[in-house]
């Protein structure tokens, strides 16, 4: 059997504490003639509920869903292992390195029935991502074997270092810059190092904004994921949209984006075109969001 591209997923490995509330967020912040003058709302949550996720944790999960193993660069916890989820990964194929102390990352997410959310991010020992080097955990000829590697978010620093350290040792490997939520910290000097180690540049709308105002540098490839709206793909100075594909019920959109990555690095990976990689993205974060997590 062919040798399958190896792929890197650098990025978090958390649980995600899920909560849902009943009403509209909105209804329960107070106004003062239609400004908030302070916050103090309050909530009724329904049962918690915890799940394995984070975005290396969720991407590399679906990875393995489409039989495409992957190596992940992050840091956690004990309770990784003990909570079986370092077993569930490596069944999957999937190899982790990077540094293990305290605790695992945390995610406490809140959604009401419009999948309105709102999220908490506890790092944990995820903060040593920040100063953990590739060089530390890789070899020089395990970064040049990689086809395929994925930098997700992390503080802009971690992302600049690790995608800058990875560029040096690989020069053919097709790289995707995937800053999500942090985007707003980035410098545009930062942001720019970054686009000029990648291929691929990734986001959700909300975050292309802020791509914008950074100037996306020609040359780099854009997908624009919009949700139940379908995803955009910028190449050679031509859009594309892609249709989202329909699904009976949501259930939970948490980790679709990461469901949706996956799906575009596993087409990649078996040799299908740019396009039909950004398909079967769609179709994975489709089937993402009737499971009550990012993975299931």
């Amino acid at each position: 059997e062919k040798k399958k591209p190896a792929i890197l997923v650098s990025g978090s490995l958390a649980f995600d504490i899920i909560f849902s509330i009943p009403i509209d967020f909105r209804k329960s912040i107070p106004l003062n003639r239609g400004k908030i003058r302070s916050f103090n709302a309050s909530y009724i949550a329904e049962e918690k509920k915890e799940f394995p996720g984070g975005n290396a944790g969720n991407i590399a999960f679906w990875l393995g869903h489409e039989g495409i193993p992957s190596f992940i660069f992050s840091a956690w916890g004990k309770d990784f292992a003990e909570k079986k989820y370092r077993e569930k990964l490596e069944s999957l194929g999937v190899v982790i390195r990077g540094t293990e102390c305290g605790h695992t990352a945390h995610a406490y997410m809140i959604s009401d029935p419009l999948h309105q959310q709102l999220i908490i991010w506890q790092p944990n020992a995820f903060k040593h991502h920040d100063t953990q080097l590739l060089t530390d955990y890789f070899t020089e000829d395990e970064l040049k074997a990689f086809s395929y590697a994925i930098f997700s978010v992390g503080s802009p620093e971690s992302l600049q270092n690790h995608i800058r350290t990875f560029r040096k040792q690989n020069k053919k490997a097709l790289v995707i810059f995937d800053p999500g939520q942090v985007t707003p910290l980035f410098s545009k000097k930062a942001f720019h190092e970054c686009c000029s180690c990648s291929d691929i540049v990734i986001g959700n709308d909300i975050e292309f904004e802020h791509f914008r105002k950074f100037t996306v540098p020609k040359g780099l490839i854009e997908i624009e994921t919009r949700g139940k709206k379908g995803v955009l793909l910028r190449q050679y100075g031509k859009e594309k949209a892609f249709p989202s594909v329909k699904v009976q019920k949501v259930v939970e959109t948490t980790g679709a984006g990461d469901a949706f990555r996956a799906g575009l690095l596993a087409g990649l990976s078996k040799g299908k075109t740019l396009d039909e990689s950004v398909v079967l993205g769609t179709k994975l974060g489709a089937k993402c969001v009737g499971y009550p997590s990012g993975q299931y």
